[in-house]
């Protein structure tokens, strides 16, 4: 005997999840297939819900457009809700997007599509809350359809009556909806709709995280990725459009998604666009990309998740998603903040080298993965609350990467989120100033190494440097304050070979004409009107550019980053900002952070995430570090005095650490101390005189 719902003679059943289950169904009285979408009898007695999903069922019922989904049917039986909507043979764009990219084509005609559906929808009042590639169907003639408008709003009465929870898919939430903002508008769609126009593009998600929360802080925090590093046969105007669609400032967004449609055509008309994503093209960027571009986004990389709901199609046909059929999963623990900035501009930088490397493969950490296409439910915990920019600090995302994107006025943020930003910047303070990360008393302890008295006035430095070039060290960090020179020799991991040079203005001539004999820069400085460059010879970096620039070169540090490089020197002076970034012993993954204080809760926060401090610099009023993840120095501490720290660091020898970095700024000294991957002996010195 077949088994029916109401009038409905069942097939077989094509998906269950936590939210309803599917079944592939026979219309007796219209003699057609149908998916027929049935809710769990938990909610036979909640007249609560069941008066909401008539209301809703209603509502997407009156829904008639050729490109959404079309509602036939919705009631009761024995106690169980049902929605009947057209069956779709053709499958769904999240399973054509498993073999990658799309056509620029289909892309643009996808998108055009799905534009007129949501702007029909949004002008009826009826935001989706859900938009993915599971949620894009398709019939027999490859025409894109939306589907499932309102069963994120049903999910949320099964979760919360008050209407407080976040509802959705975390790889394809607004910041608003991550943020548990309940006056979503249609620009939460668009912005959904940019993430997907992304993954046709790109074949990838804008923000691949391993797990849902770190999802949604990325769609809160991360910059927009750019498109370029992906395709460069696309024009650069694509990576404006991306932007534009993914605002985290709803009001900077396409106001309508058919806007949106008819940029990508504006901007890919014409101009060179492969047909075929992965060819080259012609387009405005010549240069062809690296077979396997790096992520714009740093963060641990999930396998590929199977949707939990399988297709509504016949056993021959392809498989369609029926989107928020899966199990919906409550967050049991916060959280972890990862991921670095990476917007990329591809602007001509000077440098020696000529041609475009290879970028350094994507760190691949084994956790849980986040399936991408899964609707989740997160209860929030009541107050309490912040403000965007100091969660944009204790997360590492910069304030001024933020801002390139967000409004000016503070944003609430899920509880959640602040008990994840509470607990990354716990902090451990020794006289006021001294935080240790990860020691361990029983460690054994390293020799002390030979610390030197200060030369006597109107010595110069480098009499000192040359001395101790003769006994085996190496300059490893040089900082001019308190007009007063200090370096720090090392002794044990040393450059092989130094050289240095002192000029009033920066000493681009001597360092290339350095690079030709094989030096690499190791340490730079500016003080007493000069530049002080230091270079090695033996375990350089492998390839090296630099750039100076009045502002803060973030710009020029990230299209390096693409590249491969890493910052490894960064100094202020002359009103000048100078960066050196190295490729070949790279650390790995880095980010910055410029702050007019000592940045120590971004230093705390990014040590939680397993990044070192590589380089830290003052200038411009602003002090600015580097941190990197991948060689970093095992465990770190810093101090920071208005006299040159030599007590510090004399006691910190003592326990087996070497200074990584130092620099002079705000009338204090600064000193970054390392464990686990020291350089084995170190001296230093001070001199009111370099030369």
């Amino acid at each position: 005997m077949t088994e029916k719902i109401d009038r409905y003679e069942i097939v077989r059943e094509l998906g269950r999840g936590g939210m309803a289950t599917v079944y592939l169904a026979q219309d007796p009285r219209f003699d057609r297939l149908v998916a027929l979408k049935v809710l769990p009898r938990q909610f036979l007695h909640d007249t609560t819900f069941l008066e909401r999903f008539n209301r809703e069922a209603r509502t997407i019922a009156r829904l008639e457009h050729t490109a959404i989904v079309p509602v036939y049917d919705f009631g009761e039986y024995e106690g169980q809700p049902f929605l009947v909507m057209r069956y779709m043979s053709g499958g769904s764009l999240s399973d054509r997007l498993q073999t990658g990219a799309l056509p620029m084509k289909q892309v643009a005609d996808i998108l055009r599509r799905l534009g007129d559906a949501l702007d029909y929808s949004h002008s009826r009042g009826v935001v989706h809350r859900d938009l993915k590639p599971g949620n894009i169907l398709f019939d027999d003639r490859d025409n894109a359809f939306l589907s499932d408008f309102g069963i994120a709003k049903l999910a949320e009465a099964t979760a919360n009556l008050t209407g407080t929870a976040i509802i959705g898919t975390p790889a394809y939430m607004s910041p608003e909806q991550a943020q548990g903002n309940q006056t979503l508008d249609g620009r939460s769609d668009v912005y959904a709709l940019g993430i997907i126009l992304f993954q046709m593009l790109t074949g990838k998600l804008p923000f691949e995280a391993n797990t849902p929360a770190k999802q949604l802080v990325a769609h809160i925090l991360s910059p927009v990725p750019m498109l370029s590093l992906y395709r460069r046969d696309l024009p650069p105007t694509c990576d404006g459009l991306i932007t534009k669609a993914m605002a985290k400032n709803r009001d900077e967004r396409f106001s309508t998604a058919s806007q949106m449609a008819q940029a990508l055509e504006e901007v890919t008309r014409g101009r060179g666009v492969s047909e075929e994503p992965g060819s080259e093209g012609v387009g405005d960027m010549g240069t062809a990309v690296p077979e396997k571009p790096t992520p714009p986004l740093p963060v641990e990389e999930p396998p590929v998740a199977e949707p939990s709901t399988p297709a509504v199609s016949e056993a021959a046909s392809p498989v369609v998603d029926l989107g928020p059929t899966e199990v919906m999963h409550e967050l049991d623990t916060p959280p972890a903040f990862g991921g670095e900035e990476t917007i990329v501009d591809t602007g001509e930088i000077p440098g020696r080298l000529q041609s475009m490397p290879t970028p350094r493969p994507q760190e691949v950490v084994e956790e849980p993965a986040a399936a991408e296409d899964e609707l989740y439910i997160i209860e929030p915990e009541p107050e309490p609350v912040t403000d965007i920019n100091s969660l944009a600090s204790a997360s590492g995302v910069t304030p001024q990467a933020w801002s390139q994107q967000a409004a000016d006025q503070p944003r609430k943020l899920p509880a959640w989120v602040w008990g994840v930003a509470a607990l990354a910047v716990v902090v451990l303070l020794v006289g006021g100033f001294l935080l240790l990360r990860g020691g361990n008393e029983d460690e054994p302890v390293i020799p002390a190494a030979n610390p030197q008295e200060p030369l006597p006035p109107g010595t110069k430095l480098v009499e000192f440097i040359e001395r101790q070039w003769g006994a085996g060290y190496d300059a490893t960090s040089l900082v001019y304050g308190d007009r007063l020179w200090a370096v720090m020799m090392s002794q044990g991991e040393g450059g092989g070979q130094q050289t240095w040079h002192v000029n009033p203005d920066f000493p681009g001539d001597f360092i290339q004409d350095r690079w030709q004999h094989g030096f690499d820069v190791a340490e730079m400085a500016y003080g007493d009107g000069r530049w002080v460059v230091i270079m090695s010879r033996g375990e350089g970096a492998g390839f090296q550019t630099w750039h100076t620039a009045p502002d803060f070169p973030s710009e020029f540090i990230q299209t390096k980053w693409a590249e491969g490089f890493d910052v490894t020197s960064l100094a202020y002076g002359d009103r000048r900002w100078a960066v050196v970034m190295s490729r070949g012993v790279g650390a790995g993954f880095q980010t910055w952070h410029i702050a007019p204080d000592f940045p120590k809760e971004f230093i705390q926060t990014k040590w939680e995430e397993g990044f070192d401090v590589t380089s830290l610099t003052y200038g411009d009023g602003r002090w600015a570090v580097v941190m990197s993840r991948g060689e970093g120095a095992g465990f770190q501490t810093w101090h920071t005095a208005p006299d040159f720290p030599k007590e510090f660091i004399q006691t910190k020898w003592e326990e087996g650490f070497d200074v990584t970095s130092l620099t002079y700024g705000d009338g204090r000294w600064a000193v970054i101390m390392s464990r686990d991957s020291g350089d084995s002996r170190q001296t230093w010195q001070t001199a009111q005189q370099f030369n």
